[in-house]
């Protein structure tokens, strides 16, 4: 096989023609299946429906976060006349179809022809886990797309020996930072990754790339440490890498506390990435001893899903890790296409090949994958918020149902009954599934919906 032709200085209109037909049809895609149902998906959907409506009343977040994404999907819901669910799906779809033009053009940088960064990009818009991740950690989906962005300026930064490239890639790592700490610990990883291999593999540069990788780590790093000094609030999401290394090397293992089915989803998509990543391994290894321009990364992006994948990983982290492998995955598929060479259709009996098992598990979870409550729990809800007085509080034990009770009933929502309640709240209430005992003691039935009871403790008197 012949080497790549080089990479024009920018992209002509082809290039043009395919990031916008893919971004457009990814948009298109994402916007079907978030609007499929009228509620936002997943647990933590309505978590970030709280944020929103708390930056409408008073400015800022409810709950201490990296502000950037919520802030993104206030300004989308206020754009939208105020609908925060509208917001926060666009928001989400909008993430994942600006994935596209950074990823793309990373793949064109490295490997030259238009058919792996097509492919490539393909794989990753349709991947399962980038689709499970527009259910359930929109923030991390918001600081990947800063991230792919950051990276694909590096790479640039490091063939022109731009420093302005690589302050432009140092800021997109800021955003990254500022929406979500595993996107950020990713991103990290993954740059230092890159910029180790290629600076082994291009000895010649090695000084350049290393002031290069210096000016990109720098300011994000620096800044993330002051941010976590002077404003621990919203980046006290930092100290996660701590807790998560403890657990790590700890004899206790945390459960994971996650539906059979969702294991499932879980186990398969962690096993998607293990194995791309190999094959990303051994071509990345072979790229990199000859010389080829795309070895360094595609070798960096499969030691990174093999790190994200690594079986002793404890479940409470390894799911949220593994939603992180569309990056690796993408970058194999692509790496896997352009083996072939300049030959069209064995190129494309591959690629599709390569993209059926990913479109496969991606179609099935578009059908399946949506809300974490029904339509009857939430009318259910619905019902309720008018019963609640101010100065309430409700004890919900099951977390698919916490954050939404608290959207909804618009009212403080905690896991578990203290004493400490009943002096700081006026009125104490229970919020249950029909289907369960009634829990002894001074309760009495508020409100019986079709699939929810809402049961208020009686005061200490009409107990009595």
């Amino acid at each position: 096989m012949g080497h790549a032709p080089e990479m024009p200085e920018r992209l002509d209109r082809l290039d043009l023609a395919l990031v916008l037909a893919i971004g457009s049809l990814t948009l298109a895609f994402y916007l079907w299946f978030l609007t499929r149902e009228p509620l936002v998906y997943g647990i933590d959907g309505p978590y970030y429906l709280i944020q929103v409506r708390a930056i409408e009343r008073t400015g800022g977040l409810k709950y201490g976060d990296p502000p950037l994404a919520f802030y993104v999907f206030y300004a989308l819901s206020f754009l939208l006349g105020g609908n925060r669910t509208l917001g926060v799906k666009l928001g989400t779809a909008l993430s994942a179809a600006l994935l596209m033009p950074s990823a793309y053009c990373l793949l064109r940088l490295e490997f030259r022809r238009r058919e792996a960064p097509a492919i490539g990009a393909l794989a990753m818009a349709f991947s399962p886990h980038l689709l499970r991740l527009s259910c359930d950690f929109l923030k991390n989906l918001m600081g990947t797309t800063f991230f792919t962005a950051s990276l694909c300026l590096l790479a640039l930064s490091a063939r022109k020996g731009s420093a302005k490239l690589a302050l432009a890639s140092s800021a997109f790592l800021l955003l990254s930072g500022l929406t979500h700490s595993l996107a950020f610990a990713v991103a990290l990883g993954l740059t230092v990754l890159y910029g180790t291999v290629k600076a082994l593999v291009e000895r010649e540069k090695r000084a350049e790339l290393a002031k290069l990788l210096v000016l990109v780590l720098l300011p994000p790093a620096a800044l993330a440490l002051a941010g976590l000094s002077l404003f621990p609030r919203f980046f006290s999401d930092l100290l996660k890498g701590e807790a998560f290394l403890e657990e790590l090397f700890s004899s206790e293992v945390s459960p994971l506390l996650l539906p059979p089915h969702m294991l499932n989803v879980a186990f398969s998509l962690g096993l998607l990435c293990f194995g791309l990543s190999w094959s990303g391994l051994l071509l990345g290894a072979r790229g990199c001893l000859s010389k080829r321009p795309w070895g360094p990364l595609v070798l960096a992006t499969a030691l990174t899903g093999l790190v994200l994948t690594f079986p002793a990983i404890p479940p409470k982290w390894a799911w949220r890790f593994a939603l992180m492998g569309f990056i690796p995955v993408a970058t194999a598929v692509a790496a896997l296409v352009h083996q072939v060479g300049s030959e069209k259709a064995i190129s494309m009996a591959l690629a599709l090949a390569l993209l059926t098992p990913l479109l496969a598990q991606t179609a099935v979870g578009a059908t399946a994958w949506g809300p974490s409550i029904s339509p009857a729990e939430h009318a259910d809800l619905v019902a309720m918020s008018n019963l609640i007085p101010p100065r309430s509080v409700v004890i919900c034990r099951e977390m698919p149902l916490k954050y939404w009770a608290e959207y909804v009933l618009d009212c403080d929502v905690v896991k578990k009954p203290s004493p400490e309640l009943l002096r700081r709240y006026e009125h104490v209430f229970l919020l249950m599934r029909a289907d369960r005992e009634l829990p002894p003691g001074p309760w009495r039935l508020a409100y019986r919906g079709e699939e929810l009871l809402l049961l208020e403790r009686l005061p200490l008197k009409a107990a009595a």
